[in-house]
């Protein structure tokens, strides 16, 4: 909580400094989960099965349209390679830069999804004007260090190179739960992947693929991953998602079944289903809160 404060403060100074008067916001974003096991173990977090940390955040805006955003987690992930309660913290230029803790632009964000301290550069590619985001990481032992980029909209390609990618608890939560990430140190020097998306009425496809390479250990070996979801919207409250993923190396099927209901504009519910050659690995169900 220090840091955060400390994050926060020199926010504020600088823009006190350039005689700026930002405006802050205070919120709460909740994810409690509670989880049975293929082992018949009930757990509860305070995180979803797939990551997303309950955290609280304050948000400050300044009068010529920079934004600061600090993030603290309610609980961390057991194991977890990043092992600090700050979940994120950056101040960018919306759309253009941005500096500090994020989440790094890989594909659907889904697979590949962990938070690292980088910048961040949102640009378009010289041919055929694709949006391109591009962020150079670093700075802390055993976690994520090089660069990663995406390039497209609703198709889209994206590369990390560096050291120690796909380390974070966060990171292919569709085939491991979030506390059997690898930790620090391990991980890939290379990632590539290719994602599309396609809206048709009240439904939704996505679908990703994504090469690891060059691991640091012996168990990060070279895999691929085929990733297809498809999610359906009623109402614009009650939504059912169906994800399955093929981890090749393996020859595995992972699948995911969740069913959300929109109760409030703060208030959502799900129940989860997750199961692998034919049987239940484990059930779920948890709330999103948000004030």
């Amino acid at each position: 909580m220090l840091r955060v404060c400390l994050y926060i403060f020199a926010f504020a100074c600088a823009c006190v400094t350039l005689g700026q008067q930002p405006q802050v916001s205070v919120n709460l974003d909740l994810w409690p989960m509670a989880r049975a096991d293929r082992d018949g173990k009930f757990r509860f977090h305070w995180y979803d099965d797939v990551g997303h940390h309950s955290v609280v955040s304050v948000t400050m805006l300044t009068e010529v349209g920079f934004r600061a955003f600090v993030s603290q987690r309610l609980e961390l992930i057991s194991g977890d390679a990043d092992n600090e309660y700050l979940n994120e913290f950056y101040i960018e230029d919306t759309g253009y830069w941005r500096v500090g803790k994020q989440q790094l632009p890989f594909g659907l964000e889904s697979l590949e999804r962990e938070l690292v301290t980088a910048a961040r550069a949102d640009t378009r590619f010289a041919l055929g004007g694709w949006p391109l985001k591009i962020a150079w990481c670093g700075g802390n032992v055993g976690l994520p260090t090089g660069y990663v980029a995406r390039v497209g909209r609703a198709f889209g390609l994206s590369i990390a190179s560096g050291r120690h990618f796909g380390v974070s608890g966060l990171a292919f939560q569709e085939v491991r739960r979030p506390e059997d990430s690898p930790g620090r140190g391990r991980g890939y020097r290379e990632m590539y992947g290719a994602d599309f998306t396609q809206r048709l009425g009240s439904l939704r496809f996505e679908c990703e693929w994504v090469r690891t390479r060059r691991g640091h250990s012996e168990e990060d070996v070279d895999n691929d991953f085929g990733l297809a979801r498809l999610v359906y919207v009623l109402n614009g409250e009650r939504s059912l998602a169906l994800t399955l993923v093929r981890d090749f190396d393996a020859g595995l099927d992972y699948y995911r079944l969740r069913h959300s209901l929109l109760v409030h504009e703060r208030l959502e519910t799900y129940q989860q289903v997750r199961w692998r050659k034919g049987s239940v690995n484990e059930a779920s169900i948890g709330l999103r809160v948000r004030f």
